[in-house]
């Protein structure tokens, strides 16, 4: 009662009650003004953390992300993220920039061999890394499982379309004819070895032409009917589907999508013997859109990274630009992309044997 009684008599010169003066009311403000400083001061400190972990190894470096494609689709989510990616990598420059070639295998091996100092990344499918991989391609240089993964933006579904100008109406037409002319951006992308053992599994002649630089050279030449088709994620094609400048065949799924509920599945036309292996195929697009540095970056640099990737990520203000860009965004964390990766390699002996025949890469 000590403390309440000179609490009361203070009080009391000044008029008020005893009870107000020595009761819990009176102290109430003040303990809600010192738990806000103490919750205002631990905010200030956890920003001012994670702006140190940024400010201690990143302030005024430059990060390089490498996207080993040209113009358009995995180039657009690469330069949209890129100033987010800045922003909560704090005290950093982040540039984009593009390496194309031989299907993204060219700029691949090159972060591959970079300094694993976190400052050159990649932005690319670990999907076609793989594939390239196991069919033993002579030019790859790198083991995709050995790469430091920051994480997964997005796992588009993927489509095949042929142009307006296609004498294809359906699906069903083509493989009626047996044969089809498609356009890719390398030997080494994922919708070529995708579209490759797709048609060995039914038993479709594809004529491949892989000279496109870029997907939009790609979708540019399937849209003037230079060529008859074109396999690339949905979201490059919906708003050409919606003009009317290419048609959608077959989607790359196990169901219809709801946005083209009349365009059947691939496993609506493939046979009962090979929808196993069909399924651990298109399981690989689950590895699109990721980013990754090149091995060894140091535990302390990769979570760095990580975290603010995930900042980038979940940023209000990115992703209301993506949605207004017509790109999907289904983000995975580093941990969450590599063990899907893990995953994802409990199936390599069955792709591996699909991507190689007699012991040689089926292309």
């Amino acid at each position: 009662m000590g403390y309440n009684t000179v609490m009361y008599e203070k009080k009391s010169k000044f008029g008020g009650s005893g009870v107000r003066g020595g009761g819990f009311g009176e102290r109430l403000p003040k303990i809600a003004i010192a738990w806000f400083f103490v919750a205002f001061f631990c905010v200030c400190l956890f920003i001012l953390n994670s702006c140190s972990e940024g400010d201690k190894l990143f302030r005024g470096k430059t990060v390089t992300v490498v996207v080993p494609y040209g113009a358009g689709g995995m180039d657009d989510y690469a330069r949209a993220l890129a100033p987010f990616f800045q922003k909560h990598l704090y005290g950093s420059r982040v540039v984009v920039r593009n390496m194309p070639g031989e299907g993204g295998i060219v700029g691949k091996n090159y972060v591959y061999s970079a300094k694993a100092d976190g400052l050159t990344l990649c932005f690319a499918t670990s999907a076609a890394s793989l594939l390239a991989e196991w069919a033993g391609l002579p030019d790859l240089h790198f083991k995709t499982s050995s790469f430091s993964f920051l994480g997964r933006i997005d796992a588009d579904d993927h489509l095949l379309v042929v142009s307006a100008k296609s004498r294809y109406a359906s699906f069903a037409e083509i493989l009626r004819e047996g044969r089809i002319e498609m356009g890719f951006s390398g030997q080494g992308s994922d919708d070529y070895f995708v579209a490759l053992l797709t048609a060995d599994l039914l038993g479709l002649a594809l004529d491949a032409r892989t000279d496109f630089a870029s997907s939009n050279d790609l979708t540019l030449a399937c849209v003037k009917g230079e060529i008859n088709g074109s396999l690339l994620s949905t979201s490059n094609f919906l708003p050409l589907i919606e003009v009317g400048t290419v048609r959608p065949m077959v989607v790359f799924n196990t169901v219809r999508l709801a946005a083209l509920p009349s365009t059947p599945t691939i496993f609506e036309f493939m046979p009962p013997s090979q929808k196993e292996v069909m399924e651990s195929l298109i399981a690989l697009y689950s590895l699109d859109r990721t980013l990754f540095g090149p091995p060894g970056i140091d535990p302390e640099r990769l979570g760095i990274l990580r975290r603010a990737l995930d900042r980038a990520a979940a940023d209000p203000e990115f992703l209301s630009n993506m949605e207004r860009l017509g790109r999907p965004v289904d983000y995975l964390s580093g941990e969450g992309t590599l063990t899907l990766l893990a995953r994802i390699l409990k199936e390599e002996g069955t792709l591996k044997r699909l991507v190689r025949k007699d012991g040689k890469a089926f292309l």
